[in-house]
């Protein structure tokens, strides 16, 4: 028989900053993480070492957010992968909704 190539995928909703709310610092009102970029960059650093680790061969992310530095902790951690964007519908400029990365 022929041999069979397998394909590894991981998919992951990595929670856009936009959305993520945490308490305001002193006055205890809401405020999102998007406005802190060192901790969104933090917690999306340790998505992307978790991604890394599992060693999938194609990467599915959903509610991928452009925000400064954002996709540049992605690259940096799948360097092996190609990224691909697939446009958010509602046509909110910058905005990604899914981004992919195919191991080269």
């Amino acid at each position: 028989g022929m041999a069979q190539d397998n394909v590894s995928v991981a998919t992951f909703n990595v929670l856009a900053p936009c959305y993520k709310y945490v308490a305001g610092e002193g006055t205890g009102a809401p405020r999102t993480e998007a406005e802190d970029r060192a901790a969104y960059l933090r917690r999306h650093g340790e998505v992307a070492r978790l991604l890394r680790r599992l060693g999938a061969d194609v990467v599915c992310l959903q509610e991928a957010w452009p925000g400064p530095g954002m996709f540049e902790v992605y690259r940096e951690e799948l360097s092996e992968h190609s990224i691909h964007y697939l446009p958010r519908s509602s046509g909110r400029e910058g905005w990604q909704k899914h981004c992919f990365f195919l191991r080269a």
